[in-house]
C-alpha cells in the first residue's frame, strides 16, 4: 500500500487569540493538512490541551516551564490511522518528537523552534537526541532561526557563515540528513520570513529528512505568510509499507544463554548423525544440517521473542499500577519495587539494543556511561553512510529517486558487467602463456596444496574469526562457527574435503550477496562509482582462507617481487621506494624516461575465468586443485543488497569476488603473465642500473611502467597490453592513465594517437604524489596532508566532541595518514615541521584552551601513566628504520633492496654499526637514509650499542676482518653481523654458534678473535639485557621481520626520558603516603583495566594523572586564593584534599569502604592509595574480585567530579547510580561478545548486594 502525506509547518508567532487560533485551524483543514508543526505557540500546557477538541485528539506539545514564551505544538488529523509509540519533549518549549505508526509504517515527526540566544551545544544536544529517539521514517520541521546559505537563503549583504549556520550544516551532513526544499530547488530563491527591523528576507524554517528517505519525497513547497510574519512551509511525501526483500540472519544473542547453547549442541549433534549414513554427498549433508538446523533456530528464537514480550508487557503494567498505586497512597516502601521493576525493564531493553547494535562496525562501549544515546547515533549514522538515495540509470542516463528504479539500475549494471565474455580461442590463450618464461610448481609443492584438509587448519581458521561480522545468504555469522566448533568440525571437515577432492561444493555455496561502497572522490550517481564486495558465507570464507593461507608459501616463488600487493611480506612502500629510485636515476643519467601509470577499468570484475584457469595451469597447479577452484566459479549467482533491500538474483560469468580471501592471490596469479611479457619484451626499454633492468611495477591492478625511448616503446607497450586484454578480459582505461615525463617531449604521432597529458608536472602512485624533482615530495605530500588536516580539523572542533574521542581522531585518523607517508617517502623532515603538526594535534586535542596536561605526557605509553598518544616524530623515524632493517633480512627481496645494496662499493647495513660519514657521491636515498640513522643514534643515545651492527670483514677497527679472507666464508653461512654472536650482553659460546651457522673447528681462533674484540671494545656499553632495537635487528638477519614499525616505535619509546614519576611525587607529598615506582606503575596499568570502556579508562587516568582542576590551579589562574568549595574552610586546596582528605568527605569514603567490604565479603583497608589511586594488593583482594573492585573504585570518584563545585559532597546513591550505569554497558559487552557466563561470575557479588538492598 502507498499514499501521499501531507505535512506543514508555520512559525504562528502566538496562538494566544482565539481569533487567531480559527485561523490556523481553518488554513490547515483548507490546505489538507494531515501532520501540523506550529511553532511559538506561547501557550501553556492547559491552553495546549483545547486542540484535543478541535479534530486533533491526538495533539502533542512542549511549553516552556517558567513562562509563556516559545512552545510547540504537532497535531495529527483524526482522519490518519496514527498509533503512538513514544514522545518526547524538553522543558523549555523548544521541541516535542513523536514516534508512531501510520498504517503500520513507523515516522518519527519531530517539531523544532531553535530560540535565538541557542548555542552550539543545544543544537548536537538536539541532534543527537533525535538520533536516539527516532525510527523510521524521520521528518524534522520548525524555525531554526538559521540561514542555511548566505549565498542563496538571504538577501542580507552579508556572505560569511555564522557559527551557528556551520554548525548547523555539519550537522545535518553528519547525521546523513538533508535540507528538503534546498534539495528540490538548488539554485532557486523563496524565503520564510521577513525581519521588518532589519528590512531582509530570509529562509529559516526548515523540512529535515533522512537521506535514505529522499525517494519518498513528492513535493516541497513554501506558502504565504497570510496568517504570521512567518511563510508557511507544506511537505509532500510518499508512504510505502511494502515488505522488503531481506535474508534471516542467526540473532546470536542467544548464545548467552548457556541452557539455549547446550540445547543448540544436542541438536546438532542430532541432526548430523541422521542425516550423515556415509552414503550421501558430504556437501549435501553440510547443507541440509545448515537447512535443519535454520529451521530449527527461526522456531527457537521466535518463541524467545514471544516470551520476552510478553514479559516486557507484564512488567510495564507492573510499573504503572505501582506507579498509580503511590500517587494515590504516597508510600515511600513502593519505590524499591518500583526501582526493581524499572531495573528488569532495563535489562530487557538492553536485550533489544544489543541485537540492534550486532552487526554495526563501531566498538560501540567505548562511548561510556552516556553510551545508550552515543550508540543509537553512530549506528544511525553508519547505516546512513551507505545509503544510495539516487542513482542515473545506467541505460537513459537520467537521475532517480525511486526506490525500484534504483535496485533496477544496480542490477542492469552489475548484470552487465559480469555478463560472458566473447568467444575466447583457448589455442591462441596456449601460445600466448607458451610464449613467457613463467615458473613453476613441483609435484610435492601440488602434493601439499592437494592434501585433506587437517583439523588444525580448519581450528587456526576458525580461531581467525572476528566477532560482530555480518553474515552471509545463509544467515550463520562467525559466532556460530566459533561456538559450536566441536559439534561443527566434522562433517564442515568431511565436506571441505569433499570439495577439495572432487570439486563438488555445497549448493549454499552459488549465491552471494554485492554490497556496494562508494569509491572517494567518484561521483556517487553512477553506478560504476561504487565498489562491490561480495559478502560470502562463512564456511565458503573458512575454506578458501584454508587453501589462500596454502597458496600463499609459493607465490613468492611464482609472483615477480615487481608485485607487491598482497604478497606476504611485500608492501605498497616497496614500489613507491622503487619507483623513486628509477626516477632519481633516470634523471642523474639524463635519460629520456616515461613514468606510464596504467588504469585499468573494474580489473577484477573482469577477470576471464577460462584465461585464469589457463595460468594456473601454466603455473604448474595440478589437475585436481584447478578443478577444485572452478568448482567455485560453476554458474555462481548474486544479489546486490541496495539500502537493505535484495534485488533479483542474476548469474555471473565472470570476475574474482572482492571479498573471497582467494580474490588477491587469484589476481596476482591472472596478471603475471602481462608483468612477464612486458620484462621479457626486447622492444620495451626499461631503466638500467646496478645491473637490473627495471620495466614495470604491481601493486594488484595498480600498475606503473618505466619507459626508456618513450616514442619507441610507448606504441610497444600498448600492443602488449592489446593482446593480454583480447586474452584475458583486462581492459585499460586510457583517459585515466597518468604519465610522467623526464627529459622527454612526445612525437607528434605519440602525442595524437594517445590523447594523454604529456605534460603533467606531477603523478599520483598509490596515494603518493611523485614529480621529477625530489625536493618537491615534502610539499606535494606533506605540504596537501597538513592543509587538509587542518580543514578536517576545524570541521570536527565544531562537533563538539569530547576529550576521548580527540584522542580517537588523532590515534585513529590522522596518526594513519601521515604513517602512510612517512613509510612511503625517504624524506628527511626537520623538527620544525613536526613541531607545527604537534602543535596543531595539541589545539585540537584541548580545543584551543590551556592544555591540562603536557603533550609529551599524553605521548607516554598507557602503562606508564601516558595516553599513548602518537609521536610523529619517533613514527617517522620507525618507519625509515623498516628499510634498514629490509637491508638486513635476507629474506626480504624488495625491487629497491638490490638498488641500494648494488650501488656503490660498501653495502649499506655494514656502515649502521660505524659513524656515518656522507657519501656525496653515493645514492641520495640511501645516503638520506643512513643521516636518519645517525639523528636517532644521536638522540636516544645509542652510540655504545649500535657498534654491535658492525661487520666484523666491513670494520677497519677489526684488523683481523680486513687481512683475513675465510671471514667472507662466513657470510655464506648467514653470520655477518655482530649482533648474532650475543646474547644480552653475552657472548655466544663456540658451539652455539656451530649449530645456529654450520661454523668448523678451524674457524675457532677467528671466532677466539671476534670474542676478543668484542669484550675489550663492545661489551662495556651493552646493558646485560640487550637492546630492543639492535635486536631487532639481529632478528631480521635470521627471521623474516614481521610488524616492524610497530616493534621499532615501541623500542624508540622504550629509550624515551619522558616518564610520569613528578606526578606521584606530588601524591606521596599531599597525601603524606610512600609510593614505590613499581606500585606507581600497577597503578597507571590499574586505570587502563579498570572496565572495557575507553572513557572510563580515561576517567581513572584523568583521576591519577591529576587532570581536574582544584582551587589551588584556580588560584593560580586568578591570582586570588580561592576556598574549597565544601566550605570546610581550607583555601588553595589540591587534589589530594578534594578527592580525600576534606573533612567534608570522610563520612563519603566511610561509607564507600564499608559499603565495598559487605559487597566483597571482607574488610578494605582505608588507604588512598588503594581507593583513590588504585593499588592492588594481593595480600588485601582476592583474584576474581580485582575486576569488580577497579569498577566499585572508579565509580566512587565519579561520584566526586559529578559533584565537582557543589557545596555538598556525594552520597552513597550517587555512588551506587555510577556503579548501575557501567555494570548496565558492561553487561551489554558481555552480551556483544556472547560472554554471558563472565559477566554473571564476575558481576555476581555486586547483584547478589543490590538484590538484598532492594
Amino acid at each position: 500500500m502507498s499514499y501521499n502525506l501531507k505535512i506543514a509547518s508555520l512559525n504562528v508567532n502566538g496562538l494566544s487569540s482565539p481569533v487567531k487560533r480559527k485561523r490556523v485551524l481553518a488554513k490547515l483543514k483548507k490546505d489538507g493538512i494531515q501532520i501540523a508543526l506550529l511553532q511559538e505557540t506561547h501557550m501553556s500546557k492547559q491552553e495546549h490541551d483545547k486542540f484535543k477538541s478541535f479534530g486533533y485528539s491526538n495533539t502533542f506539545y512542549s511549553s516552556c516551564r517558567n513562562s509563556r514564551k516559545r512552545g510547540v505544538i504537532t497535531l495529527i488529523s483524526n482522519s490518519l490511522n496514527f498509533e503512538l509509540i513514544s514522545e518526547k519533549g524538553d522543558k523549555e518549549g523548544r521541541f516535542v518528537i513523536i514516534k508512531g505508526r501510520i498504517d503500520n509504517v513507523v515516522v518519527t515527526i519531530v517539531n523544532i523552534y531553535v530560540p535565538p540566544e541557542s548555542d552550539r551545544t543545544f543544537l548536537k544536544t538536539l541532534f543527537d537526541t533525535i538520533i536516539s529517539f527516532s525510527e523510521g521514517v524521520l521528518v524534522c520541521a520548525g524555525d531554526w532561526n538559521t540561514i542555511p546559505n548566505y549565498a542563496l537563503d538571504t538577501t542580507s549583504n552579508k556572505r560569511q557563515k555564522t557559527g551557528r549556520s556551520k554548525d548547523l550544516n555539519i550537522l545535518i551532513r553528519e547525521m546523513g540528513m538533508f535540507d528538503v526544499w534546498r534539495d528540490l530547488h538548488i539554485k532557486e530563491k523563496e524565503f520564510t520570513h521577513y525581519s521588518s527591523t532589519h528590512k531582509v528576507h530570509s529562509r529559516i524554517d526548515l523540512f529535515l529528512m533522512n537521506t535514505i528517505d529522499r525517494s519518498k519525497v513528492k513535493e516541497c513547497l513554501i506558502g504565504t505568510s497570510d496568517i504570521s510574519d512567518h511563510n508557511i512551509i507544506y511537505l509532500s511525501i510518499g508512504l510505502s509499507n511494502r515488505p522488503r526483500s531481506t535474508l534471516w540472519r542467526l540473532n546470536i544473542g542467544i548464545l548467552n544463554n548457556e541452557a539455549t547453547t547446550k540445547e543448540i549442541r544436542k541438536e546438532i549433534t542430532e541432526c548430523v548423525k541422521d542425516n550423515n549414513n556415509g552414503q550421501v554427498n558430504p556437501t549435501l549433508v553440510w547443507d541440509t544440517v545448515k537447512a535443519v538446523m535454520r529451521g530449527r533456530l527461526i522456531s527457537k528464537t521466535a518463541y524467545l521473542k514471544k516470551v520476552k514480550r510478553l514479559k516486557y508487557e507484564e512488567l510495564e503494567n507492573t510499573l504503572r499500577k505501582l506507579e498509580l498505586k503511590q500517587q494515590r497512597t504516597n508510600n515511600g516502601e513502593l519505590s524499591e519495587q518500583i526501582m526493581k521493576t524499572k531495573s528488569n525493564i532495563n535489562d530487557m531493553i538492553l536485550q533489544e539494543l544489543e541485537e540492534k547494535l550486532r552487526f554495526s562496525k563501531q566498538t560501540f562501549y567505548e562511548s561510556g556511561p552516556k553510551a545508550t544515546r552515543i550508540l543509537a547515533r553512530q549506528l544511525r549514522k553508519h547505516q546512513l553512510k551507505h545509503s544510495i538515495t539516487k542513482i542515473r540509470e545506467p541505460s537513459t542516463g537520467n537521475l532517480t529517486y525511486d526506490t525500484d528504479k534504483i535496485h533496477n539500475a544496480f542490477e542492469n549494471y552489475f548484470k552487465t558487467l559480469y555478463s560472458a565474455p566473447g568467444a575466447v580461442n583457448i589455442n591462441a590463450i596456449d601460445d600466448y602463456l607458451a610464449a613467457v618464461d613463467l615458473p613453476s610448481l613441483g609435484l610435492i609443492q601440488n602434493e601439499i596444496l592437494s592434501a585433506p584438509i587437517t583439523q588444525k587448519e580448519l581450528d587456526t581458521v576458525i580461531g581467525l574469526l572476528k566477532s560482530n561480522k555480518c553474515p552471509g545468504s545463509d544467515g550463520f555469522p562467525n559466532e556460530w562457527y566459533k561456538m559450536f566448533r566441536e559439534e561443527l568440525s566434522p562433517v564442515l571437515l568431511e565436506s571441505f574435503n569433499w570439495t577439495l577432492s572432487r570439486a563438488v561444493i555445497p549448493p549454499s555455496w552459488r549465491e552471494a550477496v554485492i554490497s556496494v561502497l562508494p569509491k572517494e572522490g567518484k561521483n556517487i550517481e553512477y553506478c560504476e562509482s561504487y565498489r562491490p564486495i561480495s559478502i560470502l558465507n562463512v564456511d565458503y570464507k573458512i575454506f578458501t582462507s584454508i587453501i589462500s593461507r596454502r597458496m600463499e608459501y609459493y607465490l613468492l616463488d611464482l609472483i615477480h617481487e615487481d608485485q607487491t600487493g598482497f604478497i606476504k611480506g611485500r608492501q605498497t612502500h616497496d614500489s613507491i621506494r622503487r619507483t623513486l629510485h628509477i626516477l632519481a636515476q633516470a634523471k642523474k643519467q639524463n635519460l629520456s624516461v616515461a613514468l606510464v601509470s596504467l588504469d585499468a577499468e573494474k580489473a577484477f570484475d573482469r577477470v576471464n575465468w577460462t584465461f585464469l584457469y589457463k595460468v594456473l595451469e601454466r603455473l604448474g597447479f595440478n589437475k585436481q586443485f584447478i578443478s577444485c577452484l572452478q568448482s567455485l566459479y560453476d554458474k555462481p549467482r548474486a544479489r546486490v543488497k541496495i539500502n537493505g533491500h535484495l534485488t533479483n538474483s542474476f548469474q555471473l560469468y565472470r570476475g574474482t569476488c572482492q571479498g573471497c580471501p582467494l580474490n588477491p592471490s587469484l589476481f596476482a596469479i591472472f596478471i603475471e603473465p602481462l608483468a612477464q611479457a612486458i620484462r621479457e619484451n626486447d622492444e620495451i626499454k626499461g631503466v638500467s642500473f646496478a645491473n637490473i633492468e627495471h620495466k614495470i611495477g604491481l601493486f594488484a591492478d595498480d600498475i606503473i611502467t618505466y619507459l626508456q625511448n618513450p616514442n619507441i616503446t610507448f606504441p610497444k607497450l600498448m600492443s602488449a597490453l592489446t593482446e593480454f586484454s583480447q586474452l584475458s578480459g583486462y581492459s585499460l582505461n586510457i583517459t585515466k592513465t597518468q604519465v610522467l615525463t623526464i627529459n622527454y617531449s612526445p612525437s607528434k604521432l605519440v602525442r595524437e594517437t594517445y590523447r594523454l597529458r604529456w605534460d603533467a608536472k606531477k603523478l599520483r602512485y598509490l596515494g603518493v604524489f611523485i614529480s621529477r624533482d625530489l625536493d618537491e615530495l615534502f610539499s606535494l605530500n606533506f605540504g596537501k596532508l597538513t592543509e587538509t588536516i587542518q580543514k578536517d580539523l576545524a570541521l570536527w572542533t565544531r562537533l563538539l566532541l569530547d576529550f576521548t574521542a580527540r584522542m580517537e581522531i588523532v590515534r585513529m585518523n590522522l596518526l594513519p595518514r601521515f604513517l602512510y607517508l612517512f613509510m612511503s617517502l625517504p624524506i628527511r623532515i626537520s623538527n620544525t615541521h613536526f613541531h607545527a603538526w604537534d602543535r596543531l594535534i595539541s589545539r585540537f586535542i584541548w580545543s584551543g584552551t590551556r592544555p591540562r596536561i603536557k603533550f609529551k605526557t599524553l605521548q607516554i605509553n598507557r602503562d606508564q601513566g601516558g595516553l599513548a598518544l602518537p609521536n610523529l616524530r619517533e613514527y617517522y623515524y620507525a618507519a625509515q628504520m623498516r628499510f634498514m632493517v629490509c637491508w638486513c633480512s635476507p629474506e626480504m627481496e624488495p625491487g629497491w633492496k638490490q638498488i641500494e645494496l648494488r650501488h656503490g662499493g660498501v653495502q649499506p647495513q655494514t656502515r649502521l654499526g660505524g659513524k656515518i660519514v656522507l657519501d656525496q657521491s653515493g645514492n641520495r636515498i640511501v645516503e638520506d637514509t643512513l643521516l636518519i640513522w645517525k639523528e636517532i643514534v644521536d638522540k636516544y643515545k645509542l652510540a655504545d650499542v649500535i657498534g654491535l651492527q658492525m661487520w666484523p670483514t666491513c670494520n677497519p677497527n677489526f684488523r683481523p676482518g680486513e687481512l683475513d679472507s675465510s671471514f667472507l666464508d662466513w657470510k655464506d653461512r648467514g653470520l655477518v653481523a655482530l649482533c648474532q654472536f650475543v646474547e644480552g650482553n653475552t657472548f655466544k659460546t663456540f658451539e652455539q654458534l656451530k649449530r645456529d651457522y654450520k661454523l668448523e673447528n678451524r674457524d675457532l681462533f677467528k671466532y677466539f678473535q671476534v670474542r676478543h674484540f668484542y669484550n675489550t671494545k663492545m661489551k662495556k656499553g651493552v646493558p646485560p639485557e640487550g637492546n630492543t632495537i639492535v635486536q631487532i635487528f639481529t632478528n631480521a638477519y635470521t627471521n623474516l621481520p614481521t610488524k616492524t614499525v610497530s616493534k621499532l616505535y615501541k623500542g624508540l619509546q622504550k629509550h624515551n626520558e619522558n616518564n610520569t614519576l613528578n606526578i606521584k611525587s606530588k601524591w606521596e607529598k599531599e597525601l603524606g603516603v610512600r609510593i614505590t615506582e613499581g606500585e606507581w606503575l600497577s597503578m597507571c596499568v590499574t586505570q587502563q583495566t579498570s572496565t572495557s570502556s575507553k572513557r572510563w579508562k580515561e576517567f581513572g587516568w584523568k583521576c591519577i594523572i591529576r587532570y581536574f582542576i582544584t582551587p589551588q590551579i584556580m588560584s593560580r589562574q586568578r591570582r586570588k586564593e580561592q576556598q574549597c568549595w565544601r566550605q570546610c574552610g581550607h583555601q588553595n586546596v589540591n587534589h589530594s584534599h578534594v578527592f580525600w582528605s576534606c573533612p567534608k568527605m570522610a563520612l563519603y569514603w566511610d561509607g564507600i569502604c564499608q559499603t565495598i567490604g559487605i559487597i566483597l565479603g571482607y574488610a578494605i583497608p582505608k588507604d588512598p592509595r588503594i581507593f583513590l589511586l588504585g593499588l592492588i594488593c594481593g595480600e588485601v583482594f582476592q583474584k576474581e574480585d580485582e575486576y569488580l573492585f577497579k569498577i566499585l573504585s572508579i565509580a566512587s570518584k565519579k561520584a566526586i567530579t559529578r559533584s565537582w563545585l557543589k557545596k555538598l559532597p556525594p552520597q552513597l546513591d550517587h555512588w551506587r547510580e555510577v556503579v548501575e550505569e557501567i555494570h548496565s554497558m558492561e553487561k551489554l559487552m558481555y552480551l556483544l561478545h556472547i560472554k554471558g557466563h563472565f559477566y554473571n561470575k564476575r558481576w555476581s557479588k555486586w547483584l547478589a548486594y543490590r538484590s538484598k538492598e532492594a
